[in-house]
C-alpha cells in the first residue's frame, strides 16, 4: 500500500522530486486496479486532470496556494460534485447532474485540493459497516484475498481511499461514526467535527441533529491542514495547554474485543511514561447517552426512517439494500416518548460537558471490534448485531455532539488494525487536534 501525506506530498512539490499531475496519473492508474474494485463510484479523471496542471504551474512559477497545493483528495459519494449526481450510495435516489460543488468542495478547491472522484459507501450512508450491493463492497486492504473484510461505514470508500495510496485525504461524513469507524477498520486516522465547523451546503444529509464533516488521513497532522481551511478560522484558537486525559473504564468492559482493550491500555501506559495527566474513570454525561440509547433506541434510526419513509412505502423499496431496509423499517414503531426521552439525554449530557475542565481528553476504543469479514458482514442472522457493536461506541459522542479522533493502537494476532478514540466536548476542536497532534507527535500512537 502507497502511503500518501500531505506533508510529504508538499516536501516533494516544494524539492521538484514530483508534481501534482505526476501523482495524480499514479493515483488514477492505482484506482482502475482490481484491488481497488467499488473503492469510487466515479472518477473525475478529466477534471483531476485540469486541477493538477493549475497546481504544477502554481509550484512552478513560486506561487503554491497553500500546504493542499496539488494534493488529491477524495469525496464521498453524498457532496455535490458539479456535473455528476450524488447517488448516497443508491440506485433508488434521483440522479440528475448537480449544478454546482458542494461548499465543502469548494473551499478545499480553492486552497489547490486536486478531485480525483466519488467514493463509495453504505446505501443512504445508513451503516456502520460499509457494505453495498449496488456499487459493491470496497475491500479492506488488511483483509486476506480468501477472508476479505469491510472497510467500516458509512465512508467505506472514503477510507479505502487513503488506506489504498489512491489519495491523500478522503472526506467523508459522520452521523453516528461514518467516519471514526472506517478509519479505525483501516488503520487510519479519522476526525468528526463538531456540528457547524464546517459548511454543509450541497451536501445529501440522512440526521438533521448528527450530521456533520469528517477526514480521514494518515495522520492528525494532515487532518489539521484540511481543518484549518475547511473551518476558515480568522484568529488562532486559545492554547489551553496540555491535556489531562481520562481513560474510561465502562467502554473497557467485556464487549469490548481483547485486542482493542489490550492496546488501548498499552497506550494509555505510553502516554503516562511520555509524562502526560492520565486517569482512569468514567464520565457521567457518556454513561447516561449510552444507558438512554440502550433504553430507547437512536435518534438516527428515527430521522433516517423519516428522511427515506417514502422510498419505503413506495414501489422501489424493494431495491433498497435488504440491510438498509429492514434497519429503516426497524424505526417505523419509534415511540415518540422514546425520542424525546433521547434528547432529554442530550441536552443533560451537553449541560454536563460545558462544565469540564479545558483540557480534558476522553479516550476508549474507537470500536468494540476490529473490521468483520464481508462474508460475516453480509450475513442476515449477524449482519445487525455486527452493526450495533461496530457503531457502538461511536454513537455516544455523536449524540452529545463531541469532536472525536480516531487513531490507530496497533494490530490483532491477524494483523486487523485496532484503535483509540479521543474525543472533547463540543465546539472544542482545535483544542483536540493539538491534544492529539502532540500524542501523533510523542510517536505513543502505533502508525499503521
Amino acid at each position: 500500500m502507497r502511503r500518501l501525506t500531505v506533508a510529504s506530498l508538499a516536501a516533494d512539490f516544494r524539492s521538484g522530486a514530483r508534481g501534482p499531475s505526476e501523482v495524480l496519473d499514479t493515483c488514477l492508474a492505482d484506482a482502475a486496479l482490481p484491488a481497488a474494485r467499488s473503492v469510487f463510484i466515479a472518477t473525475t479523471a478529466e477534471r483531476a486532470r485540469v486541477e493538477a496542471a493549475a497546481a504544477d504551474a502554481r509550484l512552478a512559477r513560486g506561487a503554491a496556494l497553500g500546504p493542499l497545493d496539488g494534493v488529491p483528495v477524495s469525496w464521498k459519494d453524498l457532496f455535490d460534485l458539479e456535473g455528476l449526481p450524488t447517488t448516497a450510495g443508491s440506485r433508488v435516489l434521483p440522479s440528475a447532474p448537480r449544478p454546482a460543488d458542494a461548499a465543502a468542495v469548494a473551499r478545499l478547491r480553492a486552497a489547490g485540493a486536486v478531485c480525483v472522484g466519488k467514493t463509495n459507501l453504505s446505501e443512504f450512508a445508513f451503516s456502520g459497516l460499509g457494505l453495498n450491493p449496488h456499487f459493491g463492497t470496497p475491500a479492506n486492504p488488511f483483509g486476506s484475498q480468501a477472508e476479505p473484510r469491510v472497510c467500516g461505514g458509512s465512508s467505506s470508500g472514503a477510507a479505502a481511499s487513503v488506506a489504498r495510496g489512491l489519495c491523500a485525504i478522503g472526506m467523508g461524513t459522520d452521523t453516528s461514526g461514518s467516519v471514526r469507524v472506517p478509519a479505525a477498520f483501516t488503520g487510519l486516522c479519522g476526525f468528526r467535527a463538531s456540528r457547524g465547523r464546517y459548511p454543509m451546503a450541497g451536501l445529501q444529509g440522512l440526521s438533521p441533529l448528527l450530521d456533520t464533516l469528517g477526514v480521514l488521513a494518515r495522520s492528525v497532522e494532515d487532518i489539521a491542514q484540511v481543518d484549518a481551511v475547511l473551518a476558515a478560522r480568522t484568529r488562532p484558537d486559545e492554547d489551553i495547554g496540555p491535556p489531562r486525559i481520562v481513560l474510561l473504564d465502562d467502554f473497557m468492559d467485556d464487549t469490548v474485543d481483547a485486542a482493542q482493550r489490550t492496546h488501548c491500555l498499552a497506550l494509555f501506559e505510553r502516554l503516562r511514561r511520555a509524562g502526560f495527566a492520565v486517569s482512569r474513570g468514567r464520565a457521567a454525561p457518556l454513561t447516561a447517552v449510552r444507558e438512554a440509547m440502550a433504553r430507547h433506541g437512536t435518534v438516527v434510526a428515527a430521522h433516517a426512517f423519516h428522511r427515506h419513509r417514502a422510498l419505503l412505502d413506495g414501489p422501489e423499496a424493494t431495491r433498497i439494500d435488504p440491510h438498509i431496509r429492514a434497519r429503516l423499517e426497524s424505526a417505523r414503531g419509534f415511540l415518540a416518548a422514546d425520542y424525546l426521552a433521547l434528547l432529554a439525554a442530550r441536552d443533560s449530557g451537553l449541560r454536563a460537558l460545558r462544565a469540564c475542565a479545558p483540557g480534558t481528553l476522553f479516550m476508549f476504543p474507537t470500536t468494540p471490534i476490529v473490521a468483520p469479514t464481508i462474508e460475516h458482514a453480509s450475513d442476515p442472522a449477524r449482519h445487525a448485531a455486527l452493526n450495533a457493536r461496530a457503531l457502538a461506541h461511536c454513537m455516544v459522542g455523536s449524540l452529545l455532539d463531541m469532536p472525536g479522533i480516531a487513531m490507530p493502537s496497533g494490530f490483532d494476532a491477524r494483523g486487523l488494525p485496532t484503535s483509540v478514540l479521543f474525543s472533547m466536548p463540543r465546539g472544542r476542536d482545535a483544542e483536540l487536534l493539538r491534544a492529539c497532534a502532540c500524542i501523533e507527535a510523542l510517536g505513543a500512537t502505533e502508525a499503521v
